[in-house]
């Protein structure tokens, strides 16, 4: 048996990749298990490192811009008052270092995949448990219990589907297209509608090359089938709810921006930084800038007592994690972190997946702080070791497992 041989002759090296597997495996699962793999990776990491396996041109600027947040903490007197956010970035510099480090980066996908099914299956059965088993997947229209029921948050569940979708897409496999549709079905019934955008831009990247034979046709067909996946997600009641999709145009449009929290706080967010200094190297930390965004929300909502009670309450992030960095380290830590996909972008030493993977977080990024969230640094990490295994640019690129 191979997993037997691998063990036999690489004792450390197997061990190092089962765990990261299993962390992996235990993403979409558990909150509290990652962290606790995280002790016996670091470990092994310590014995098995290689400055050899990393490359560290892609992710310098990312790195630069994680390390300038913390020395900034630092400087400010707020990195042990906010040290719960500050930790989640160590995790993200320590997977980047630990994923460069694995040999069998096909275990990480593999269990990666295994964990997300297995959380769509729990959150199908907590669903139909939820509904007295009708099959009507009404519930994903509400906000207010999806995420109990999902046991993570829309956004992220669905983005957890988009990885899945473009990790499968790269396999000429029906088992794996197989998985990419139950994926992208999910993320239709959840009503995850960012994550579902990029799942379509996924599909008909992968169709447009799979009608490359037919040249002047591809574009006609792939536009064609861009309208027919319209059509068809905007059947979907919970997405219409979601959208707020009424007959009238004018009047859906006013809805759906009353009830979307961005309308509210990314303008607010702006508000927050009220000097030179704030707006070159951000507020004193997290604490100040919620208050300031409660203040603006407290402030800006107006004829609407339960909706600003809504905000008030809830306390959004902002939602963006550009902006979020922009609070936090003014324009240096922003501009840190734009160079850092521009020079994934335009980059030709990094392969085409790696840009669309990257253009993936870039888009997440717009409407997420996702370093706001354990999930989300465990993510961008894992993002980022990728990005900076040596292996990923070797001639032969179909034998570097990603």
């Amino acid at each position: 048996m191979k997993l037997v041989q691998d063990f036999k002759t690489d004792r450390l090296g197997f061990s190092y990749d089962v765990l990261l597997a299993l962390l992996a495996c235990c993403l979409p699962l558990s909150s509290a298990i990652p962290n606790l793999l995280l002790i016996p990776i670091a470990i092994l990491l310590f014995f098995k490192f290689s400055k050899k396996a990393i490359y560290g041109r892609p992710v310098l600027f990312f790195v630069l811009t994680l390390g300038f947040l913390v020395v900034l903490a630092i400087i400010k007197w707020r990195f042990f008052a906010e040290i719960d956010f500050y930790s989640r970035i160590f995790i993200s510099l320590l997977l980047l270092v630990s994923v460069t480090q694995v040999n069998r980066l096909k275990y990480l996908e593999t269990a990666f995949l295994a964990g997300t099914v297995l959380a769509i299956l729990i959150a199908t059965f907590n669903v139909l448990a939820f509904e007295d088993f009708k099959l009507s997947f009404s519930i994903f229209g509400n906000t207010a219990a999806v995420n109990e029921l999902l046991r993570i948050e829309r956004p992220y569940f669905g983005f957890l589907l988009a990885l899945v979708v473009f990790l499968c897409l790269r396999h000429k496999s029906m088992v794996y297209y197989g998985i990419a549709v139950v994926a992208s079905v999910f993320c239709a019934l959840i009503a995850a509608r960012l994550s579902l955008g990029l799942i379509v831009l996924l599909w008909l990247v992968w169709l447009f090359h799979l009608l490359k034979p037919l040249k002047k046709w591809r574009f006609p067909l792939v536009l064609g089938a861009l309208v027919l996946c319209g059509i068809a997600l905007f059947s979907n009641d919970n997405l219409k709810k979601r959208f707020k999709v009424q007959g009238n145009l004018d009047h859906s449009i006013a809805k759906a921006l009353d009830y979307e929290p961005r309308y509210v706080i990314w303008p607010c967010t702006f508000t927050t930084l009220n000097s030179p200094m704030e707006i070159l190297f951000g507020l004193q930390g997290n604490d100040q800038l919620e208050k300031r965004l409660v203040t603006c929300y407290s402030e800006s909502i107006m004829g609407n007592p339960s909706k600003k009670a809504y905000y008030l309450d809830e306390k959004f992030n902002p939602h963006n994690q550009f902006l979020h960095l922009l609070c936090l380290g003014g324009l240096s830590a922003l501009v840190l972190f734009l160079l850092g996909f521009g020079n994934v972008f335009f980059s030709r030493k990094v392969p085409f997946d790696l840009k669309v993977l990257a253009g993936m977080f870039f888009l997440f990024f717009v409407f997420e702080a996702l370093l706001y969230r354990q999930l989300g640094c465990y993510l961008f990490g894992i993002f980022l070791g990728v990005l900076a295994r040596r292996l990923c640019y070797s001639t032969d690129l179909r034998e570097a497992s990603l």
